[in-house]
């Protein structure tokens, strides 16, 4: 038994799937392991289950939810991938637009009381893990991936993000590389959100279900600290 786990002696509901996801479960994984993996954590942890139907079928939702604020991504042939804490993915397609930075220039910026940093912005058709990886090979820490954008258009979806933050006057002339710009992960959040989404009422509806969702990991976070 663990007496941090809050479902413990309650049987499994979404919000429980959505509890386990979110904190315990980090990679890519076929559907049938991630219902078994949550089921399991969840009887191990005192707490209980009525049927495999119902199982499958909250876990089921609890992605889709997740999903809508990029905490889980459906990947292809039946798998999906539940990112770390500090990543986003959202979109659909082959290809690829990426945001990451370094930890030091975030807490240089929030020591001087700042909430924007130097953010890397670009994209690639390869796996975006192996081509930030080309990019910082020989940096003395590994980059914070926070951002990742799948897409068919990665060129023209990287182009009108940067053209965006330009013209706001975010842009880092003298960085290593044309990339680099003044901002912070929600920000280019909101962009990604207003350019995929065109119609503000739409992006509205869609901000609007994405809080929904923060709220939702926000309680079930402030509720493992009491």
């Amino acid at each position: 038994m663990n007496q941090n786990y809050k479902y413990e002696n309650q049987y499994f509901t979404q919000m429980a799937a959505v509890h386990i996801l979110d904190r315990y479960i980090v990679g890519r994984f076929k559907i049938a392991t991630i219902i078994k993996h949550v089921g399991s954590y969840h009887e191990e942890h005192g707490g209980m289950l009525t049927d495999s139907g119902d199982l499958d079928r909250r876990v089921r939702n609890a992605l889709d939810s997740l999903s809508l604020s990029g905490r889980a991504a459906e990947d292809y042939q039946d798998f999906w991938i539940l990112p770390p804490d500090d990543q986003r993915i959202l979109g659909n397609g082959k290809n690829w637009v990426y945001l990451y930075y370094f930890d030091h220039h975030k807490r240089e910026a929030v020591s001087e009381g700042k909430d924007i940093w130097h953010c890397k912005i670009g994209s690639t058709h390869r796996n975006p893990g192996d081509r930030i990886r080309e990019l910082t090979k020989g940096y003395p820490t590994a980059p914070t991936t926070a951002l990742l954008f799948r897409t068919d258009k990665h060129e023209v979806l990287e182009k009108t993000i940067h053209r965006i933050l330009e013209l706001r006057g975010n842009h880092i002339e003298n960085a290593q590389g044309d990339e680099w710009f003044w901002t912070n992960p929600d920000i280019v959040l909101e962009i990604y959100n207003f350019v995929i989404y065109g119609d503000p009422i739409r992006t509205e509806k869609h901000t609007e279900k994405h809080r929904y969702v923060e709220s939702l990991l926000s309680n079930l976070r402030q509720r493992e600290t009491k």
